[in-house]
């Protein structure tokens, strides 16, 4: 009998233990089921939960989703490039004053950056240091692409974001454009709607939906695209040029769709 008990009592100590991460997990879910982010990506919740990306992109879905309704927001564009090569924009938001262009970088630890330099510095508390890419620099590629596919060529109407996550610290980030903006996934909502309220419109909400409904067509592709991305990155880190001759008949007809 008292072997029972205390196997009854442990079952109710594991039941309240996870009771907290079941309720999170249960909101979560709802949160991801009624935003548009799952149609984008065809992603379940479990998918996008449990890889660190995916999840920091989602986030920032969420609060481009609720800052203006007349904003359009789209994610995971690949879009071509003057070499024909692809580059994949994580999230656009095309609003009356501009389209915003933003990199999501799911970081901890410290950042050190500046928008000149090619690499940045993650610096953790072991004090192991990594370098990356400078995600100024890799977001510039992207509204080069999108101007491209756009063809409106004005930077004035183009805002690069680069948004970490709460859990690191900005420590010593150098900036020197007006366009340019890096801050913290809990900063983003406040600092974008400063920013759009005192802007004056650039666009139409007629141009807000022609250029969503063109921006569409490079949204949620099938995975063989999406692989042709990540094996042309790799390529590129292997110091080698090109795309691939297996896969041109699809990038071309991918390259070619109407609008």
């Amino acid at each position: 009998m008292t072997k029972l008990t205390d196997f009854s009592f442990l079952l109710f100590y594991i039941f309240i233990a996870a009771l907290p991460v079941t309720i999170r997990y249960i909101y979560g879910f709802f949160k991801y089921k009624n935003s548009s982010y799952k149609n984008f990506t065809n992603k379940n919740y479990l998918n996008v939960l449990f890889d660190k990306g995916a999840y920091g992109e989602f986030l920032i879905f969420r609060v481009l989703e609720s800052i203006n309704p007349y904003a359009k927001v789209l994610t995971n564009l690949y879009i071509p490039r003057e070499d024909n090569s692809l580059t994949e924009v994580e999230l656009v938001m095309i609003d009356q004053t501009g389209i915003y262009v933003f990199e999501s970088k799911n970081y901890s630890g410290w950042i050190f950056g500046s928008e000149q330099n090619k690499y940045w510095t993650q610096t953790f508390k072991n004090k192991h240091k990594e370098k990356f890419f400078n995600p100024i620099l890799q977001n510039r590629v992207h509204i080069n692409s999108l101007q491209y596919i756009t063809q409106i060529f004005d930077d004035d109407i183009f805002y690069s974001y680069i948004i970490f996550s709460k859990r690191c610290e900005l420590k010593k980030i150098s900036l020197f454009s007006d366009n340019v903006t890096v801050l913290k996934r809990n900063e983003l909502k406040k600092a974008l709607r400063r920013r759009m309220n005192s802007l004056k419109p650039n666009l139409s909400l007629q141009d807000v939906d022609d250029l969503y409904n063109v921006l569409l067509n490079y949204c949620n592709v099938d995975r063989e695209i999406s692989a042709l991305h990540i094996k042309e990155i790799n390529r590129k880190y292997n110091w080698k040029r090109g795309i691939f001759n297996d896969k041109q008949n699809k990038l071309n007809y991918y390259l070619d769709k109407p609008d």
